[in-house]
């Protein structure tokens, strides 16, 4: 899906980073990693245990149900983002 772009993404977030025991924290920053090598990797959760950095990556505590903690991320972030990957809560809210 993204191999025609795979050189050009410069900058991946994804909310949601796994907190599952049988899955490795962080796996798919790292497969963003190594799939978009010119990108840096943004990661963002709820659960500041899942929090880590590494090389192109970095993380942020970051509720997504908070518009505060939302406007947080992308002023750390920017607003340039090349692809931007939702895997955080699953739970449907309608805003009124």
């Amino acid at each position: 899906m993204f191999k025609d772009r795979r050189m050009t993404v410069r900058k991946v977030i994804e909310i949601g980073l796994c907190g599952d025991p049988y899955y490795v924290v962080g796996a798919s920053l790292y497969m963003w990693k190594e799939w978009f090598p010119n990108a840096k990797i943004f990661g963002a959760d709820i659960d500041a245990e899942l929090m880590f950095s590494d090389e192109r990556i970095e993380t942020f505590l970051c509720d997504q149900s908070s518009d505060n903690d939302l406007k947080n991320l992308i002023q750390h972030t920017g607003t340039d983002i090349d692809l931007f990957i939702d895997d955080g809560s699953h739970i449907q809210h309608i805003r009124y």
